[in-house]
């Protein structure tokens, strides 16, 4: 399998807690998450890796190099700030039109089978594959409708209440975004899945795996001992 990690933003909401690096490089413990995050990338599969980098990437491009445990890994360099959308879409020009590529943020992890996500892209040809996980409070993300086998709407964050959210992580193809004529910079989050998502046919998998998203400093306070857990419970 190959894929995509976005790498590439500022993480304004962080930098009071870990300083002068960049937010996927943020120190659980001793290991960078980005490197947590490849590791279970690694172990579920994954043979090469396209990291997007924007702000502070020579710390990340210094620390993985191109062969991160025996991982291919090249950079999608964004000379500007593309956002999530647009750094999917350049990151996709390292493969064929036509290959699934899983997509996965760089501040979250996900406990999720990526070969069921891909199954799921390769059987119902859908537009868009998304790993989704129940939480008791949508605030923060924003609540995914299902309606038949697909997500038909997405809430703007600020939706309190219990539901599905996106995990971050994603099944797509180059194709999707020739489909929306999308190009520059944009938020996938915005455009396609609040803006366009009723253009497109989207899938989704559901997992009850272990979710933590790094963004801001009450979340990443929680990853030591969220990892520890994490590593517990996969020991037996």
């Amino acid at each position: 399998m190959k894929a995509i990690v976005l790498a590439g933003g500022f993480g304004t909401r962080l930098a009071s807690v870990i300083g002068d690096i960049p937010k996927p490089m943020a120190p659980v413990g001793e290991t960078p998450f980005l490197a947590i995050l490849l590791n279970y990338l690694k172990d579920q599969g994954v043979t090469e890796v396209v990291i997007a980098v924007h702000h502070l990437k020579e710390k990340i491009i210094e620390y993985f190099g191109s062969l991160y445990k025996g991982m291919s890994i090249r950079y999608s360099d964004e000379k500007e700030p593309l956002g999530t959308g647009g750094g999917i879409n350049q990151a996709l020009s390292f493969f064929q039109e036509d290959e699934p590529i899983l997509c996965v943020n760089g501040d979250s992890f996900l406990e999720i089978s990526l070969q069921d996500l891909m199954l799921h892209y390769q059987k119902e040809s859908p537009d868009l594959v998304i790993g989704l996980r129940f939480i008791d409070n949508c605030n923060r993300y924003g609540q995914a409708h299902l309606d038949h086998g697909r997500i038909i709407k997405f809430d703007s964050q600020g939706s309190s209440g219990p539901g599905f959210v996106n995990g971050g992580i994603y099944v797509l193809s180059r194709k999707l975004f020739k489909s929306l004529d999308l190009q520059g910079p944009f938020s996938f989050e915005e455009e396609i899945l609040q803006n366009k998502l009723y253009k497109i046919k989207c899938g989704y998998v559901v997992t009850k795996g272990k979710f933590l998203d790094i963004g801001v400093p009450e979340s990443y306070k929680k990853s030591e001992i969220f990892f520890k857990n994490v590593l517990r419970e996969q020991q037996g």
